[in-house]
This record gives C-alpha cells, structure tokens and sequence, in this order.
C-alpha cells in the first residue's frame, strides 16, 4: 500500500535529522502488514545515522522493533522488511544513533 493515496493514514515527523529523529503513523492500518518499504539515505555530508523500524498494535502506547541497523548510504537506496503480522498496526521509523547526523526516508510503502 502507497500510504501517499490514503491521508486518512497520515506521517507526523519528528524529524530525521538530529536525536532521536522519527516519522510515524498517526492512524493505524487495517488489514496488516506484509512488507514496509522505503528509501533511504544520508543527508548532506553525513554519514552515520542508523535506521530501525517499529510496530504497534496498540495505538501507538508501545513500539516493538521489527528491524534495525539498517545503514543508508550517500544515494537513495531501498530498504524492504517483511513483518507478516495480521491485524491492525502503526509503524514507526527512526534513527537508531544518538548522533546529529541526518537520514533522509522516502517513498514509504506499506
């Protein structure tokens, strides 16, 4: 699912640049999740911001991490995780690094 054609599905950013730096969903989606894809890279000249990517069934009260460590690089590159999870969820994804060092994250595809 492109989440850009549902804005009943919005991100709210925290900013992925800097600490701790997020964008999250605001609403669930039904009907589970299969794979979460996207783009990442580094912002600039930085070179050492992390990705995870988090889960919650819960209407966001909790987080649990699907995947991290994930490493952009300095061009845009995809990233797929596969969770397999039925039901109602949110995602989140975050640095992973408390440096200052920006990520940049794109075409997000639930």
């Amino acid at each position: 699912m492109d989440i850009s054609l549902f804005p009943e599905i919005c991100m709210e950013e925290e900013s992925t640049s800097g600490n701790p730096g997020a964008i999250y969903m605001k609403e669930d989606k039904s009907n589970g999740i299969g794979y979460i894809r996207f783009w990442a890279a580094f912002y600039d000249t930085d070179k050492k911001g992390r990705i995870a990517i988090y889960i919650s069934g819960d209407q966001g009260e909790s987080w649990e991490c699907v995947a991290s460590g994930l490493t952009p690089e300095k061009t845009l590159k995809e990233f797929q995780v596969l969770v397999n999870r039925p039901g109602n969820y949110r995602v989140k994804i975050a640095k992973s690094e408390n440096s200052s060092d920006g990520v940049n994250i794109d075409n997000i595809r639930i």
